[in-house]
């Protein structure tokens, strides 16, 4: 579940863009982007299984995704995550 989230990467540009899909609308990020977020340093996850299925669940702190900081917080060219 979490390999979903992290390859995530492949829809970010280094500008804080997202790949557009087929229909103009950005591709999902956020999962991706908030995993590297420079500032988030502390990490809470937790799995719970229903009905067969598993749900994931993570806190992170501080939290991170402020839109118009992720140029500055979602370096991975740099190598700063």
């Amino acid at each position: 579940m979490f390999r979903q989230w992290t390859d995530e990467v492949g829809n970010y540009v280094a500008n804080g863009v997202a790949v557009k899909d087929q229909d103009g609308n950005d591709k999902i990020t956020g999962h991706y982007t908030q995993v590297v977020w420079i500032d988030s340093d502390a990490l809470g996850c937790a799995v719970q299984k229903c009905s067969g299925m598993y749900n994931l669940v993570c806190n992170y702190g501080p939290p991170g995704n402020y839109g118009g900081q992720f140029v500055d917080k979602v370096d991975y060219c740099n190598g700063k995550h």
